[in-house]
């Protein structure tokens, strides 16, 4: 059978979820920053509403920032339990991940079969 490569494609959004995942692992921006209002963000990151919106929704979903009283504040990235999710991994790394979560889960679940007390 032929294997076929995955094509990359970018969305403007996706580029702004990146920018933002970027700075978080450089540390400029920290637990508790508030960002700009979405129409600021669409001046500084020279695009749509509708992009701010969509990234702004990504990076919620995955726990990295909370929207709470009219404003979006980043969360603490080591307290994010999926964290995996807004690492940025490979697909192999990020299956190696979860292959060696489901192993440790097995032999906690069935201590006594595994030869522990």
């Amino acid at each position: 059978m032929v294997h076929f490569k995955p094509v990359n494609r970018t969305t403007v959004s996706g580029q702004i979820v990146d920018q933002i995942k970027s700075m978080v692992r450089r540390g400029n921006l920290t637990p508790g920053d508030k960002f700009p209002s979405e129409r600021q963000l669409s001046e500084l990151l020279k695009a749509g509403r509708s992009s701010i919106r969509e990234a702004m929704k990504v990076l919620e979903t995955i726990g990295l920032i909370q929207r709470k009283r009219g404003a979006t504040v980043l969360c603490d990235p080591a307290e994010i339990e999926h964290s995996a999710l807004w690492l940025d991994a490979s697909h192999q790394e990020i299956h190696e991940v979860f292959e060696t979560r489901k192993l440790m889960e097995i032999g906690l679940r069935f201590p006594a079969e595994r030869g522990y007390p």
